[in-house]
């Protein structure tokens, strides 16, 4: 798989500073009952894996698309069972 074809599956998320992340998954529900979260394993351009999370902002809603506001999140560096890749050698 390459960068643009996870994106063009899963959507292509681009935090403030402008970078890119694509995700091999779609967000899932995770966290806690007190505390619930979206999250999604995922790559950013450079191919370094990365963990991208977001607050859900409408609990109300039962339409996961209005959740969250999936323009905003916070993307942090993953080990897991996720390795590097680079998308110029896909």
């Amino acid at each position: 798989m390459t960068f643009e074809s996870l994106t063009k599956q899963y959507g292509e998320y681009k935090d403030v500073d402008g970078t890119e992340y694509c995700l091999p998954q779609y967000p899932y529900l995770s966290g806690t009952n007190e505390a619930p979260i979206y999250t999604a394993n995922g790559y950013d351009r450079a191919g370094n894996p990365m963990r991208l999370t977001w607050e859900i902002t409408n609990s109300e809603t039962e339409d996961e698309s209005e959740a969250c506001d999936w323009n905003v999140f916070d993307a942090q560096p993953y080990g897991g069972d996720y390795a590097p890749w680079s998308p110029d050698a896909l």
